[in-house]
């Protein structure tokens, strides 16, 4: 379902979050025979980062309207995290950094790639501009990297919501038990 955010409508998908059981995502199939299960937060990493990109962030914070699925998604993952860890007395920002590490890797890899092919046609236009002294191909070539950048900048807007929420909730001195309850 969120992989094709143009297929579902926006409240199913919202549905269906509200559903999951993402601790399902927690366990990791082993080939040994061990009494624990082992963990890993990759499946949710891949989640979050996937919701990241596929799905905008709310165009205004209001009381009354409905949040986006990338932050609803983000909530409930972490709301799981949480759980997990202090079910197992873990070290909260450890093991919520190690949660977003991979989405954040992601997030950079994907940014490198589209700046790197959003340079390309201003160069060319630049080359362009020296070889004919019209300056209409840099410009050309600088407004397809402008735009290129204006695609990322939603992305990055869910990221930084993502990882500003995550740190918040991982310094537990800070978070208290009516903050966490906030939103949940």
């Amino acid at each position: 379902m969120l992989e094709e955010p143009s297929v579902y409508p926006e409240e199913i998908v919202l549905n269906q979050i509200a559903e999951e059981d993402f601790e399902e995502y927690l366990v990791v199939a082993s080939d040994y025979d061990e009494e624990e299960d082992r963990v890993s937060y990759g499946q949710l990493s891949a989640i979050l980062a996937l919701a990241s990109e596929k799905y905008p962030p709310q165009k205004e914070k209001k009381k009354d309207a409905t949040r986006s699925v990338a932050d609803v998604i983000s909530k409930a993952v972490l709301r799981c995290v949480i759980n997990y860890v202090e079910e197992h007395d873990l070290d909260r920002k450890a093991e919520l950094e190690e949660l977003m590490q991979p989405v954040e890797n992601h997030f950079i890899k994907r940014d490198n790639k589209t700046q790197l092919k959003s340079n390309i046609p201003f160069y060319l236009g630049y080359t362009a501009t020296i070889l004919t002294a019209n300056p209409l191909p840099m410009l050309v070539g600088a407004a397809v990297m402008i735009e290129a950048g204006d695609k990322m900048s939603q992305e990055r807007q869910n990221i930084e919501s993502i990882s500003k929420d995550t740190s918040r909730r991982a310094d537990i001195e800070k978070t208290g038990l009516l903050d966490e309850g906030d939103e949940w």
